[in-house]
């Protein structure tokens, strides 16, 4: 199991072709892990541009909005233990990248692939 940090920045790296030669790579912000009642080991990220904007979700459909003039909505991603193997921290995402520029083969979810 990963141990996310509440409030820090987790980077999402895949491919999003099949022959795994482009890397896709998206930042969200770690919330916690079950926000909504009747959750049960599910991990909660929002976006980052509406987490810089101050609007962060609070759990059970409540939001914390720092400032009143925006109207952006957090997109959340609230996902099973099983797909958290997409999330790296910066020292992993390095590590990802400078394999990929090696040439070190990675599946679509970043991680190293013994068969090929």
């Amino acid at each position: 199991m990963r141990n996310f940090k509440i409030n820090k920045p987790y980077f999402r790296f895949t491919f999003i072709d099949e022959n795994y030669e482009l890397p896709e790579i998206l930042t969200y912000v770690y919330l916690g892990q079950n926000l909504d009642s009747g959750d049960e080991r599910l991990w909660y990220f929002q976006d980052v541009q509406s987490y810089a904007n101050g609007v962060i979700y609070q759990g059970n459909n409540e939001l914390l909005n720092r400032d009143k003039k925006t109207d952006i909505l957090p997109e959340l991603l609230v996902l099973e233990e099983k797909q958290l193997n997409t999330f790296c921290a910066i020292d992993e995402l390095i590590t990802k990248l400078s394999n990929f520029k090696l040439g070190i083969k990675l599946d679509q979810w970043g991680k190293y692939d013994n068969k090929k």
